[in-house]
């Protein structure tokens, strides 16, 4: 529906010669922006709800150990920052995607064969 107003809306400026190119370079920019926006807010509120799912799992001790990295990752999401432990496997961190210093965290260990052998919640 917006699509059609807005070329509606170039139309008739245009037609009307009180738009030229460079005007309408960026409305269209304009627009662009505005779809992306609605992406990033969308991306969003997955990356949200994967976390808090994976808090209410931590919570209910859903979670198991044994649990494969990659299936892992396609039930939480990507973590926020994940780092490779020397002789012992890997550690992902998890927060809430937005609210960088006031977020409840979750460090997930996986051992040498992308295993689960632990995991850690700190609330805030």
């Amino acid at each position: 529906m917006s699509a059609k107003i807005t070329i509606a809306a170039l139309v008739f400026l245009t037609s009307s010669g009180c738009l030229f190119k460079e005007d309408i370079e960026g409305l269209l920019v304009l627009k662009q922006l505005g779809a992306e926006q609605k992406s990033i807010e969308r991306s969003l509120k997955v990356e949200e709800h994967l976390f808090r799912k994976l808090i209410a799992h931590v919570k209910k001790d859903r979670l198991k150990p044994g649990i494969s990295l990659e299936s892992f990752i396609a039930s939480y999401g990507e973590p926020i920052v994940s780092k490779d432990i020397p002789s012992v496997g890997k550690r992902l961190l998890y927060r809430h995607p937005a609210d960088y210093f006031n977020s409840d965290k979750i460090y997930v260990y996986f051992d040498q064969q992308g295993k689960l052998t632990q995991w850690e919640y700190i609330a805030r």
